[in-house]
This record gives structure tokens, C-alpha cells and sequence, in this order.
């Protein structure tokens, strides 16, 4: 998904729609369930709107570990 996230950075900072359903199903959940009080990122990726240079490096920087845990390969 870091892929994802640099390609927006370079065109139109516009997330692909398949992040931005993500990110409405995952209000959705803390709507309904709960959860922590930082949910500004996600409205802002939901919406579809442009992202600022900031918004994309703490989506990058949230990933990272993310991308790290995929390459660790299990048997």
C-alpha cells in the first residue's frame, strides 16, 4: 500500500478509491465500536480530497513497520 501512497504524492495526492473505501469502512467501525480520538487522517483520506505532503509522509511513516512485518517469512 506504501506504493499506493508515493504514486499519490507524485500525481494528484489523491488516494485510489480502494484506500479511500478502506479508510470509510474503518470510521465505520470506530463509529460504531470505538476507539481512539485521532481519526482526522482517516476523514481526510475518506473523503477523497487531495492530501497534503504531511498527511502522506504519516500515512508512509504509519506503514513502514507494516511493510517490515510482510518480509518475515513464517515456516
Amino acid at each position: 500500500m506504501s506504493l499506493l501512497v508515493a504514486l499519490a504524492a507524485q500525481k494528484n495526492r489523491i488516494l485510489p478509491e480502494p484506500v479511500s473505501n478502506a479508510a470509510k469502512l474503518g470510521l465505520e467501525l470506530h463509529y460504531k465500536f470505538g476507539g481512539g480520538k485521532n481519526i482526522g487522517l482517516a476523514k481526510a483520506i475518506a473523503s477523497g480530497k487531495p492530501l497534503d505532503l504531511e498527511q502522506i509522509e504519516a500515512i508512509a511513516d504509519f506503514l513502514k513497520p507494516l511493510s517490515r512485518m510482510r518480509r518475515i517469512r513464517v515456516g
